[in-house]
């Protein structure tokens, strides 16, 4: 018996150091830069569907008009989140406000601060509790003495988008 279970044990680790020494010949090439996830795909969560794209600005200030309609808007990327890409904040002028993905359902790269993006879905005003903003500081990745400042919640604009599109 003792002599099958090393025969196995063998076996086992032949098959591993063949398949560990296997080499890609796609990833082996040295002069072949990593690609991004940005690189390989720029559009996330669902399809845009063809509507008039509209400014932070045009939204806001209007905000009964579009008020739980699904619109389009471009603006370009203020923060993303640093721990997953599960939020963003998008900017137009002097206008911001926080982008949430729908049911948690996808995430956007972390490196594209600046670009410019299409964002399909819903914008609210609501509540945003002290908590909720403290976990946002904390993806942002400030530091925690600038965290524990925030005592209140505050009542701000929420994009939820079902859609993303980087350019």
């Amino acid at each position: 018996m003792k002599q099958l279970i090393v025969i196995w044990g063998l076996f086992s680790l032949s098959l591993f150091a063949s398949a560990h020494n296997h080499k890609n010949p796609d990833l082996s090439q040295s002069s072949k830069k990593e690609t991004t996830a940005l690189e390989t795909n720029k559009k996330f969560g669902g399809a845009i569907t063809p509507q008039d794209t509209l400014t932070l600005s045009q939204v806001i200030s209007d905000f009964d008009k579009y008020k739980g309609k699904t619109i389009v808007i471009e603006a370009t990327t203020e923060k993303v989140c640093e721990q997953k890409g599960c939020w963003m904040v998008i900017k137009d002028g002097s206008h911001q406000v926080r982008t949430l993905f729908k049911d948690y359902g996808f995430f956007v790269p972390k490196d594209i601060v600046g670009q410019k993006v299409r964002v399909q879905g819903v914008m609210e005003q609501k509540k945003i509790s002290a908590a909720t903003l403290r976990h946002y500081k904390k993806d942002e990745g400030a530091k925690l003495g600038e965290i524990q400042k925030i005592k209140t919640g505050r009542m701000d604009y929420q994009f939820t988008a079902d859609a993303v599109e980087v350019y």
